[in-house]
Order: structure tokens, then C-alpha cells, then sequence
């Protein structure tokens, strides 16, 4: 009967080992298949930047630029380069959503690359607060560049804005209000009497953009900090109200939702286009897509007193007078700037009238319209942002390299 006892107990304790170790492993294996999934998950790449993102001075810039770079790891499937040249974060904190739209609205991005240091930090705040609310889950790496022309280059617009270490901090701080972000930043020289040697391996010719050692360094630390974070996947969040951008600067064509008459569509210096409007035009717009009110902003050429003054009709309810004379910061730079002419809802049939006032042969061009801004969006996150003057320098963009 003891023998009996004794084996029963021995049985029983053998079930309940073999219980525990299933459950043990049942209670694993999800973590483990968890951890699995994060070390194999595809990653997809979305890259925001100027004209070292886009590749200038590479000889093959879709292939050795450091997003497409970054296509060589097995973890990444796609990368892509939404960077504009000459350009500060100012056009995609506005038209983040027109921009992204016809290329890969469906697509979860995982990681998020920025890089405006070289044109200013104009739009940034408002772009990370527009980015997290679309991506939630996504890894954000703002990376800070210089220009090495000469000590403390002008990192922004204006001959007195200069990347000094209040910049960098300030940099951090809006950064430190983000969630998974870092900065990453070029090393910068250590000596100064011998800064341009000492970080000379990076640049071009110019001294101004990347060569391919540079973009090679920036895709090489970027793939550590990628493969030190433990991405975390989950439903993507909306656009609110959305924005409506339309562009022909870049290429040359007039997106379907606008339709201009009067003037002529016109390469004013290569690969970037204008509708110069010498006399009158008109534009129509169908603002149908946008899902609330919106300011109403016009993109056009500055440069000095070179562009003439014009009239502008909206929807025969607002009457402007444009001068599309520089600020007095900028009377060198050939640049774009913005005028807000009051506020749009949803409509299929907005009604724009330009006139030119005062063009004459003293004025070396005409009127060059070159996009339309319509962000409704961005009052939900800036509610004064429709009010600011857009003769500050937050309106204001390079179109020059």
C-alpha cells in the first residue's frame, strides 16, 4: 500500500512538472514570437529634407543618397525620399498630406527622417506635431548638419542667424517634447584653426552638401539607432482636416484641382517652373477634399523690387494689394514667399483674379505664381496660425542653392 502511495505521488508530481513547463512555454512563446517578429518586421522609411537628403553633388543621388542607402539593410523594404532642395520644413509642416497622398497614404512609416539645418528650422514644430499624429508609433531621427564653408556658416536665412549652440539646444528641447526621437548629429571640428580639414572627408567640392563618405556616415548611424529601438506596430492616426497643396514649381505641372487662364506656364531658370501672370489671370480651384476651413495662402517669386505689384479678387468678396518687393533681410536671395488672402471652406468652384498694377520694363519679370497653400490642419495644432504676417521670416524659402 506504501509502494502504491508512494507512486502516485511520484506520478502526480510528474504531471504537474510537465503542466508547468507547458505552461512555462505557452506563457514564452509569445514573447518569443513577439521579439522574433520585431528582429524580422520589414521596416518602411519616410525621409523629409533639403537638398543633402534629395542628393545634391552625388553623381547617382537615387542610389547613394542616404535614404536609398539605407535599403541595403535586409530589415528595411522601403525608403522614401520626399526631400525638396533649397528648401526648410516650412512646405511639408503645410502640405504634409498632399505630398504624401499620391505616393503612399496607405503605408505605416516606421522610421521618419529629418534633416532642415542647412535652411533653417522654419515649420519644424509644427511638421513633428503634424508627423506624430500620422505615425504614433514611428521612430523619429532629426539629423543636424552644417555647412563647412566657413566657421558658423548661416544655418538659416538671414546673415545673422548662425548655428550657434542656443540653436542646437533649442533643437534638443523641441526634440525632448517628442516621443522616439533623436538627433543625430555630423561631429563637428574640434579645432577651430583647422575646422575645414578636419572635417573636409564629409563634403563635396562646394563644402556645402555630402559627398558619398558623408551620406554613407549618416545611413551607418542611422541603422544603429534603428537597430537599438524596439519598434512597436498599431493603427495610424488621421490627417484632422488635412491640407491641400498645389505645386507646379518643381515640375512644371498644374495639378487637375486648379485651372489657369491669362498667363503662361514658363522655366523660369532650370528644373523650376512659374505661371507668370503679366497683365491678368485667373485661377479656379476645387477645395472639395478638405474636410474644414482653411487659410488660403499664395506661393510667389521675391527678389528685391525685380517683381511688380498686383491685385488680388477673391471670389469677388476679398480685394489685396500684393507687393511682392523682398523684405530688406532678403533683397539678394531670389526666394518664394507667401500671402494669406483670407479663409476657404470645401467648395468646387473657388474663384481667384490676379491683375497686375504697376509692371513695367523697369521690372526685370513678371508676376510668378508658383503654388497654392491650403492647411487646415495646421489651426488645429497653431490656433494663431492663420494670423501670423507673412513677411516674417517663417514665410520665406531658399529656391537658390
Amino acid at each position: 500500500m506504501k509502494a502504491i502511495t508512494i507512486l502516485l505521488t511520484t506520478v502526480s508530481f510528474l504531471i504537474c512538472w510537465s503542466c508547468w513547463i507547458t505552461s512555462s512555454h505557452e506563457q514564452e512563446e509569445p514573447r518569443r514570437l513577439q521579439q522574433q517578429s520585431r528582429q524580422q518586421q520589414s521596416l518602411n522609411v519616410l525621409a523629409l529634407g533639403g537638398s543633402v537628403t534629395w542628393g545634391s553633388e552625388l553623381k547617382e543621388r537615387r542610389d547613394l543618397a542616404y535614404p536609398s542607402l539605407l535599403l541595403k539593410e535586409n530589415s528595411i523594404q522601403r525608403s522614401d525620399n520626399l526631400a525638396i532642395r533649397a528648401s526648410s520644413a516650412v512646405w511639408p509642416s503645410q502640405c504634409l498630406q498632399s505630398m504624401i497622398r499620391d505616393l503612399a497614404d496607405e503605408v505605416e512609416y516606421h522610421v521618419i527622417l529629418l534633416e532642415f539645418s542647412l535652411n533653417g528650422l522654419m515649420g519644424v514644430q509644427l511638421l513633428l506635431h503634424r508627423l506624430r499624429r500620422r505615425y504614433p508609433h514611428a521612430l523619429f531621427i532629426y539629423i543636424d548638419l552644417y555647412s563647412n564653408r566657413k566657421p558658423g556658416y548661416s544655418n538659416c536665412v538671414g546673415s545673422n542667424c548662425r548655428m550657434t549652440q542656443t540653436r542646437i539646444e533649442g533643437l534638443r528641447a523641441l526634440l525632448g517634447k517628442v516621443t522616439n526621437a533623436h538627433l543625430l548629429q555630423l561631429p563637428r571640428p574640434k579645432d577651430p584653426l583647422n575646422w575645414e580639414n578636419e572635417v573636409k572627408q564629409w563634403f563635396a567640392h562646394d563644402g556645402h552638401h555630402l559627398n558619398s563618405v558623408g551620406h554613407e556616415w549618416i545611413a551607418q548611424h542611422v541603422v544603429e539607432i534603428i537597430g537599438n529601438h524596439n519598434f512597436v506596430s498599431g493603427p495610424q492616426g488621421d490627417w484632422l482636416e488635412g491640407d491641400l497643396c498645389l505645386s507646379w514649381f518643381k515640375n512644371g505641372q498644374v495639378p487637375p484641382p486648379v485651372q489657369l487662364q491669362g498667363g503662361t506656364l514658363h522655366e523660369f531658370t532650370k528644373f523650376k517652373f512659374a505661371y507668370e501672370i503679366p497683365s491678368y489671370a485667373t485661377l479656379d480651384i476645387n477645395t472639395s477634399s478638405l474636410k474644414g476651413t482653411s487659410p488660403l495662402l499664395l506661393v510667389y517669386m521675391t527678389k528685391g523690387d525685380m517683381y511688380p505689384r498686383v491685385s488680388l479678387n477673391f471670389n469677388n468678396e476679398h480685394f489685396w494689394e500684393l507687393d511682392s518687393k523682398s523684405d530688406p533681410k532678403f533683397v539678394e536671395n531670389h526666394v518664394t514667399a507667401v500671402r494669406s488672402l483670407g479663409f476657404v471652406v470645401p467648395s468646387p468652384d473657388l474663384h481667384i483674379e490676379i491683375k497686375t498694377i504697376n509692371y513695367s520694363s523697369k521690372k526685370k519679370w513678371p508676376f510668378r505664381l508658383v503654388g497654392i497653400v491650403m492647411c487646415a490642419a495646421c489651426r488645429t495644432f497653431d490656433p494663431h496660425f492663420a494670423e501670423k504676417d507673412c513677411h516674417q521670416r517663417a514665410c520665406f524659402d531658399f529656391v537658390e542653392e
